[in-house]
């Protein structure tokens, strides 16, 4: 997998998944907003389709496990790199399911793999770890409470912060990511 890394602005990236969304997020009767930074610009180095994909994935789960409230999405900046914070008022993740976020055809929901109840495939999560780590960012789930809701994070660089290669051998990149599950 590689990438075409480029400088983006986050807050319009965002603002657009936002906009994709409005439709998913009206017909289940929940709010979706965006909580921009105080100067409302904040440009990140990464490949924006890459990036847009992420952020996608984080809104969509956030307003599947969403049935009453709303999700926000919050911008800022958390150690000198760009923080995306995607929070919902859904049910929450079990405890002792969190652990199994990020992993290859792992779902935390009711029945893990239980493709009919989640209808999503478990590789979510995982891509979007192996995207992110490989634009030299960090993805992580900061905090879930059973039926408060969860918040999903990540941070991505800024420009002038030090980048590694921005090529991602996908053997590497699926070897290192079973050796995290053993």
């Amino acid at each position: 997998m590689s990438f075409e890394v480029t400088t983006f602005d986050m807050v319009s990236l965002v603002k657009s998944v936002v906009e994709d969304f409005a439709t998913m997020a009206k017909e289940k009767h929940i709010t979706l907003n965006v909580a921009p930074p105080p100067d409302d610009e904040l440009l990140v180095r990464g490949d924006e389709d890459r990036v847009r994909q992420v952020v996608s994935n984080l809104v969509s789960n956030a307003i599947h496990f969403t049935n009453q409230g709303g999700v926000t999405v919050r911008l800022g900046i958390q150690n000198g790199s760009a923080l995306c914070q995607v929070t919902d008022t859904g049910t929450g993740i079990e405890p002792k399911k969190q652990r199994l976020l990020f992993r290859k055809f792992q779902q935390a929901g009711e029945k893990v793999l239980a493709r009919d109840l989640t209808r999503g495939t478990g590789m979510g999560l995982y891509i979007s770890k192996l995207i992110v780590e490989s634009l030299n960012g960090k993805i992580w789930l900061e905090k879930s409470e059973l039926g408060k809701g969860s918040t999903f994070a990540l941070t991505l660089p800024r420009p002038g912060q030090a980048q590694s290669s921005t090529t991602c051998d996908i053997r590497g990149c699926v070897e290192r990511a079973i050796e995290e599950v053993k």
